[in-house]
């Protein structure tokens, strides 16, 4: 299962970064892509599952999804893209570049 593997990872990256700290971590920060195709909810599960029994077990898990974000290629404004966007907010060019990840990323951890 996929979401299986991004919990055993995100606790494999939590391991590098105790690594280097003293104190124990008590806060991860996920970034979830909107095009991920993932649920909060359901890496949550995984996440706690694969944290239980292991130094990361009290851990708390917070999610946030990030919209589908563009670039226009002829002004370079960047903005999120909603349902009703045709075109550049600021110039109105259709030349546009999507920029979203569509993964999941450590933002931060306490």
């Amino acid at each position: 299962m996929h979401e299986t593997g991004l919990a055993q990872g995100i606790i494999e990256a939590l391991r590098s970064v105790q690594a280097e700290r003293t104190e124990p971590i008590r806060v991860v920060r996920l970034a979830i892509g909107e095009l991920s195709g993932l649920s909060p909810e359901h890496l949550a599960e995984h996440f706690y599952e694969a944290a239980e029994g292991t130094e990361f077990g009290q851990v708390r898990l917070e999610t946030e999804m990030r919209g589908i974000t563009a670039r226009c290629v002829d002004c370079g404004a960047g903005f999120e893209v909603t349902e009703d966007v045709e075109a550049c907010p600021e110039c109105r060019s259709q030349s546009i570049s999507v920029q979203t990840d569509d993964g999941v990323k450590l933002v931060a951890v306490e």
